[in-house]
Parts: structure tokens; sequence; C-alpha cells
């Protein structure tokens, strides 16, 4: 067994708690433990002669107390210390996530970061105590091994080769334990995907029975393998553990049995011997329980060490931007993307291209982007709002080019209700929401009967699709931004409001200074737009 640095440093992090105190409580401890034991050998010795010393009975109470009160102020340390080490980790890679550009965490894939920061920050949560457990263990046995020989060097000789023999068999073993664990763990990410397909596509396959039993049929083959792995790591690692558990059943009794005809011990220090040994099985079945799980949580800190790394790959300075500062660039009179280059890869290749995209978009005007499936008008749209960084090419906003200290800023002109867009239920970021403003955009959008803004959230946004997509807006209007992009808004509303979006919505918008680059593919009402721009393979085709 090998604890990687990265485990080591883990705990190391944790100084607040892991200091000179903690070390010398679990001395005391275990060295109030190893009295404890001494002192029932003695007791027994004297008992078996009819004989009691009372000072041995008052060492035995104090070692007692000693031990209740440094182990229970170590375990409360314990607590801290892996509570934590938990939180630290989950803040620590959502951080990371914050501030990951788009295109890196698109291809890190929700499933993936879900199950790392939810269930494997969770598994170190959970286990790191038994590695506390397995140093307090180890410090006891070591204790009692030098007891052994001061009693019977000889039993110690035989106790320590033949324990020693046994690990290694039992360390070959467990890291084939360790293989299938980590097979399982990232089958899970798998399983987390068909789950979501299950879950995020309910009615699709409700309506088709033939897809329903597909995708269950994947889940289900996945959760197979996942159970299987599993089942073969707690397999082998229950045998490993009952064998070096039976090895050392089988040394105890080589020691109490067959050395006494070798070396005949005193009758007093066979009996302290007995105890010594019968106390050494309980440490010794918690190292040899817990070895295993050391893998395991080295297999998992593996696994978010790697996530940790991608996402630092997809690092962006310009999220780490003081939102008090966000003001530098309040407003526009035009922005223009000159020569801009987009680069897809796959496996770290590179794959679709898009662009060159050469485009003005001027203060109070409204732009269409139009297009089928693949033809780049959401690589466009990120692009625009810088959320993607492009190969070549450069934006500029009144002349002044956006260089990395100015991509938030310049983000902040917008707002957006994307066609993948997320409903939050508070109105996030805004410090003093004007209820006035809210609740006419509430009754504008026919949403008041539908919800209220109460206690600083929306008292509901379990709504229709249309009706999420107009509080969405309503989201975005409230933050008051220059630009709004809206991506594909009208779809999923009903006549009415198609017709209002586009004849009163939009207009009324751009009166009020704003500028809307929306995406459409309603050409009865590419009228309302001042530049219309259409897109085929990545390429805009027409400029206005």
């Amino acid at each position: 067994m090998k604890i990687s640095k990265e485990l080591i440093d883990l705990f190391l992090e944790q100084k607040k708690y892991l200091n000179h105190e903690m070390i010398f409580l679990i001395l005391i401890s275990e060295a109030s433990t190893l009295f404890i034991v001494a002192l029932i050998g003695i007791g027994s010795a004297e008992v078996s002669v009819n004989t009691t010393d009372f000072r041995h009975v008052i060492l035995f109470i104090l070692s007692i107390m000693i031990y209740y009160i440094s182990n229970k102020a170590y375990l409360n340390r314990i607590v801290s210390i892996t509570e934590n080490i938990t939180n630290d980790l989950r803040k620590k890679l959502t951080i990371k996530v914050k501030n990951c550009n788009l295109y890196a965490y698109e291809h890190l894939g929700e499933s993936l970061i879900l199950s790392r920061i939810t269930k494997e920050t969770a598994f170190i949560g959970q286990w790191l105590p038994h590695l506390i457990e397995f140093v307090q263990a180890v410090i006891l046995v070591i204790f009692c091994l030098t007891y052994m020989i001061y009693i019977s060097p000889l039993s110690f000789l035989v106790f320590t080769s033949l324990s020693a023999a046994g690990y290694f068999i039992y360390d070959f073993y467990n890291k084939i334990s360790y293989q299938h664990w980590n097979t399982a763990l990232k089958k899970e990410v798998l399983l987390f995907d068909a789950l979501r397909n299950i879950m995020h596509g309910f009615k699709e396959i409700k309506l088709n029975c033939k897809k329903r039993e597909e995708i269950y049929d994947i889940f289900s083959n996945v959760s197979e393998e996942v159970f299987e792995n599993k089942l073969k790591s707690w397999h082998i690692y229950n045998t490993n553990n009952t064998f070096y558990y039976s090895l050392i059943y089988i040394t105890v009794g080589i020691i109490i049995f067959a050395l006494p005809t070798i070396a005949p011990l005193e009758t007093e220090d066979s009996i302290k011997l007995l105890a010594l040994i019968v106390f050494m099985l309980t440490p010794f079945w918690e190292i040899s329980s817990t070895i295993p799980v050391i893998g395991q949580i080295e297999t998992t800190l593996e696994l978010l060490l790697e996530l940790e790394k991608k996402m630092d790959d997809g690092y962006e300075k310009a999220s780490v931007w003081d939102s008090e500062k966000t003001n530098i660039i309040p407003d526009f009179q035009e922005i223009r993307l000159e020569n801009i280059f987009f680069q897809y890869y796959e496996n770290d290749q590179p794959s679709f291209k898009s662009g060159p995209f050469n485009l003005t978009i001027n203060k109070g005007e409204i732009i269409c982007i139009t297009g089928g499936n693949g033809s780049g008008k959401s690589t466009l749209l990120k692009l625009i709002t810088s959320l993607y960084y492009p190969e070549l090419g450069n934006i500029f906003v009144d002349n002044r080019k956006i260089t990395e200290p100015l991509i938030q800023p310049y983000r902040e002109l917008f707002g957006s209700v994307f066609s993948d867009y997320h409903l939050f239920d508070k109105l996030y970021g805004i410090k003093k929401v004007d209820k006035e403003r809210l609740n006419a955009l509430l009754k504008l959008m026919k949403l008041d009967d539908k919800t209220q803004y109460i206690n600083g959230a929306f008292t509901n946004i379990h709504l229709s699709t249309g009706q999420k997509k107009r509080l969405a807006l309503i989201s975005a209007l409230m933050e008051n931004k220059p630009i709004y992009i809206l991506d594909e808004w009208a779809a999923d509303q009903d006549p009415t409001f198609h017709e209002y979006y586009y004849q009163t919505l939009l207009p009324n918008l751009k009166k009020e200074g704003k500028t809307l680059i929306i995406v459409s593919h309603d050409d009865r009402y590419y009228s309302v737009a001042d530049k219309l721009i259409k897109m085929e393979y990545g390429k805009i085709i027409n400029r206005p």
C-alpha cells in the first residue's frame, strides 16, 4: 500500500486542526489504551494467585479517565478535519467550474461534473474517518508490539514475520480490487448520462415504447456493469480481509500453543501476552479493513484531481472579476467583429471550423439571425457575447479592442434567453428589485396569476414551457442590460404572444434604446429587423 502525496496534502491543508495538540491527543489516547491492556494483564495474573494491588486498580481507573478525555477530544478533531476536507473539496471544485470557460465546461459534460462534485466528494467525506482510525490503529499496534518485545521477543518475531508475509499476498489482491472499483466509478458517469436521458426526455420516451426500452436497456446494462465491478471489488475485499484475519488467528494459535513448547514463559507473562494479543485483534482488523478503503479513496481522489486539471486547462481569467468593477463598459454605440474564427475539437483534434465572422452591431437596432440546424447560429451568439474565445480575430467596442481584462465587463452588456436557458427561482445579482416594474412585467406577460415575487423569490416556477420562457425574459429585462440575446424565444409561445413578441415587444424595447439580437425562423416577421443575417455551414452567407 502506497499513500499518495495528494492524499497526504489533503490532510496537511487542515493545519487548523492537524497540529501538535492533535498528535499529543493521539499519543495520549493510544498510550492510555495500552496501559489499560497492560493493567488488565497484570490484574488477571494477580487474580490467578488470589492477590490484588489496589494501586493497579487506581491506575486502571485513571487510565480510563485519560482515555475518555483524550479520545473524545481526538474524535471531535477527526470530525472537524473530515467535514472541512469534504466542504473544501466541494467548494474548490465548484469554484473551478465557475471559473471554467464555456467550451471546456460543455466538453466535460454535466453528468461528469455532477458525479464528481456530489458523489465522489461525499464518498471521500464518508470514508476519511476510517483513514484516520487506520493511523490510530497503526500507532496502537506499534505500542503493542513494543510491549510484546518486552514480554516475549520470540513471539514478536513470529507475529511480525507471518503478518508481513500475509500482507504481501493481501496487497496483491487489493490492487485487483482497486481496478474493479476504478472501472465502476468511470462507468457511473455513463450511468448519470443514461439517467439524464430518462429524466430530461421523460415526455418523449412516454410516447415511444421502443425508444423508452432502448434507453432503459442502456441504463440497465451500464448499471449492471457498475454493479458487477463493485461486487467483484467488494468480494475480493471481503475474501482478502477474511484471509488476513484468519492468518492473524493462525499466528495467535502458533504463539499460544506452539511457542511455549519451544520457549516456555512464566504464567504471569503468558497471561499478559494473551491479553495483549486478544486486544491487538481489533486494531489489526481496523488496519486490514481500511487498506482497501484507502485505495478506493485514492482512486476517487485521482478522478477529482483529473477533473480539476481539465477545468484548470479551461480556466479563464475573465471569470475572476470584481463584480463591483463591471461598469467599466456601461454602454456602447458600436460593436464590431473582425475576421472572427472559431475551431471545434474532437479528442484534441480539429474538427468543425466556423467563420470568418465580420459583423457590426449598432446601438438600438434589431438583428435577426436565421439558418438551419448546425449552421452556426449558436456559435455566433457565443462569440458575440464572448462566451467562446475566437481562434482568430478581434471584437471592438467603440474602437476599443476587447482584450482579456475587458472580457467580463464586455459580457456584462448582455442579457439573454438562450434556447437552453435556465430559469432561476430568484433575481440573483439584483440587490434592490424594482417591485413595481416587476409586477408590471408579470401582468404584461400574463403571469401575475401564476407567480409572484415574495420574500426575494418567485412563488412558482413550475409553469408551462411558454410561461417559463416569458418568466425568463422578465428576469433578463429586470437586469436592464443594453443588449439582449433572444434565441428562438417565440417558438414556444401561443399565437397571441407570438404576434405580440414581434409586433410590440421588440419594437418597444428598441424604442427604449435596447439592442436586440434574435434568432428566428419566422420569415413573416423578418421585416421587424434592421439587419437579417443568414448562416450556413458555420459562415454568414449574406450580410445586410
